[in-house]
């Protein structure tokens, strides 16, 4: 497959895409990336690429990463559009961690604990 090295980057500091990374931890399907020259509607700010998926939460929702031009990382938890949650500044080491926070704590505090299956 053919994308850019900053999609490469991500998926290493994720994890990878198996079942010790944090899209599978999240239940993430729909991986998608936006190149820096595109605006994306959920992160409107210069950034250096988006790399983004759909995780496992009854609601619409989306984790968003984007690495800003600080060569930080800023990661969004956007539910039916909205942001519910974000981190920023956030280094290559942290980015797995963080992830998989963001989601446990949606988790915790509006799903009761639970993931949605079905």
């Amino acid at each position: 497959m053919n994308h850019p090295q900053f999609v490469q980057d991500i998926l290493d500091q994720l994890g990878g895409t198996g079942l010790r990374g944090a899209i599978a931890y999240c239940g993430g399907r729909q991986l998608l990336y936006t190149r820096p020259e595109v605006k994306h509607p959920l992160y409107p700010h210069p950034h250096d690429g988006i790399f983004s998926f759909v995780p496992n939460i009854k609601k619409r929702a989306v984790i968003l990463i984007a690495v800003e031009l600080s060569d930080t990382y800023f990661v969004g938890l956007f539910v039916n559009r909205e942001l519910y949650g974000e981190s920023t500044g956030i280094y290559c080491d942290q980015l797995k961690g963080i992830v998989e926070m963001a989601y446990d704590d949606y988790l915790k505090e509006e799903q009761g604990g639970y993931f949605y299956i079905g």
